[in-house]
């Protein structure tokens, strides 16, 4: 089955429109509220199809910025522009700040107001260069600092594993703990290979923080949260492991020297032949969407949609379903009993990721405390999202099509351990921000979309317990 969906950016006006969407008897009323904008700029966006196998950059980043107000940043060719809006999602100021580097990787902000770009450069050359880079701005967008990095593989090999393409064939997130802020991405190695990659920094004087992360590569979607002293940090692989992959990652530390082996949550089918050939053409395809994570009381939440089935190719055609995993991050996840999360054990015809690209094998995987949340046979569940709420409750959103068809937007909210709240609720006409989660704030969840040189921030208002 093709899917895709349209992305849209952002941005806002002064206009709301508010839709009262009626859920069961037994629930309160969820209500969508619609503000919308105008940009300084247009942007525009051809849609994100999803199987061509991987996410891209986002076109426009939310975050919270100073007073915990909810900000988001926009581009053209030459600037940057981050639009701030009051308690009651109006428009207050749009600061520009002049374009350093031409590709863009992300933007946040910390609690005092300061502004933070992962921005780089592509160097076609054979010699390694600096080509990714953090800059700090101060709330008026006066210039702080910027911090380079090469895109260094923490087993300091050799420079071919160095960033010679920034924000390649993946996503963006950012995370910040304990005065530590740590951007996850995608990064093009003069190798010629894809994987994961990483910069960090100390916010306070924007010195370059070491930090250990996971070998995953191809990696076409990445998430980043905060986790206790650390962080925890999710990838979507299709070789090296395949399959949706999990680890923690603590700043100073570099590591053991050897490849570090991500846990695999969930495994990906993978054709004999085309894996025995290593086509690319076949190892790219996942028919799979990257989620998000989130912490609960329990330990780490995992949202995804995938093909239910994993024996052979028809679940390669077949409808994506919307999947949780709740885990502590810490046990080896290859039992039921390192999940919190109960589900029928699922069989894979996949790769361990390891030893299956060097011998070229083809095994069988087990995953393990996998909840199904949809059973779609005719449509999809299409770029899926998560929070967790500040009670303690998760809240999954998705988008259903029917091939290149919009169906419409929906929400469930779940208990800690994974128990449904509050079932399968229509949206309505909304639209998700691609490629990123969305923002939770006092009870509700932002998402901004858009497309031209208009805007809209999704305001979904959660029920209380």
């Amino acid at each position: 089955m093709k899917i895709c969906h349209k992305i849209f950016s952002c941005v806002i006006t002064a206009i709301m429109i508010t839709t009262t969407v009626p859920v069961s008897a037994t629930t309160d009323t969820a209500t969508v509220n619609k503000y919308d904008v105008v940009l300084k700029a247009g942007v525009y966006d051809d849609g994100a199809y999803y199987d061509s196998n991987f996410e891209h950059n986002p076109r426009i980043f939310q975050f919270t910025g100073k007073d915990g107000n909810l900000n988001f940043s926009y581009k053209d060719e030459k600037n940057i522009y981050i639009a701030r809006l009051d308690g009651d999602k109006k428009l207050t100021s749009t600061l520009k700040i002049p374009k350093k580097y031409p590709v863009t990787g992300g933007v946040t902000a910390d609690k005092d107001g300061n502004y933070y770009i992962l921005w780089g450069r592509s160097d076609t050359g054979t010699a390694p260069q600096y080509n990714i880079f953090v800059s700090k701005y101060g709330n008026s967008g006066e210039f702080i600092k910027t911090t380079a990095f090469n895109g260094e593989d923490f087993l300091q090999r050799d420079s071919s594993f160095y960033a010679n393409v920034p924000f390649s064939a993946g996503s963006f997130s950012s995370a910040i703990n304990d005065g530590v802020l740590v951007f996850y991405f995608s990064k093009n190695m003069y190798s010629g290979h894809q994987m994961n990659a990483i910069a960090a920094v100390n916010m306070s004087d924007m010195s370059a923080v070491d930090i250990k992360k996971p070998w995953v590569g191809h990696s076409f979607a990445q998430r980043v949260i905060p986790y206790k002293n650390g962080f925890a940090v999710a990838d979507q692989g299709d070789a090296g492991p395949r399959g949706f992959a999990i680890d923690t990652i603590t700043a100073g530390d570099r590591g053991s020297g050897t490849a570090d082996k991500s846990k695999v949550l969930f495994h990906f089918y993978i054709q004999k032949k085309g894996w025995e050939d290593y086509d690319m053409s076949v190892v790219n395809k996942t028919n799979a969407e990257m989620g998000g994570i989130g912490k609960v009381s329990t330990g780490i939440a995992f949202v995804g949609s995938s093909a239910k089935s994993g024996l052979d190719d028809s679940s390669m055609e077949e409808s994506r379903n919307l999947f949780i995993q709740i885990f502590d991050p810490t046990s080896n996840l290859n039992k039921a009993g390192d999940f919190v999360t109960v589900g029928t054990p699922r069989v894979t015809n996949g790769v361990d990721g390891w030893t299956g690209v060097k011998n070229n094998k083809v095994i069988q995987n087990t995953d393990y405390g996998v909840k199904w949340l949809t059973n779609y046979d005719k449509t999809s569940a299409v770029n899926p999202k998560m929070v967790v709420t500040d009670d303690d409750r998760i809240v999954v959103m998705w988008e259903s099509f029917r091939g290149y068809d919009y169906v419409g937007g929906y929400y469930e909210i779940l208990s800690a351990n994974g128990n449904v709240l509050q079932k399968f609720t229509p949206l309505g006409k909304t639209s998700l921000s691609p490629m990123q989660q969305p923002i939770y704030m006092d009870g509700k969840v932002y998402c901004v979309t858009g497309a031209g040189k208009k805007a809209t921030v999704n305001e979904l208002v959660i029920p209380k317990k």
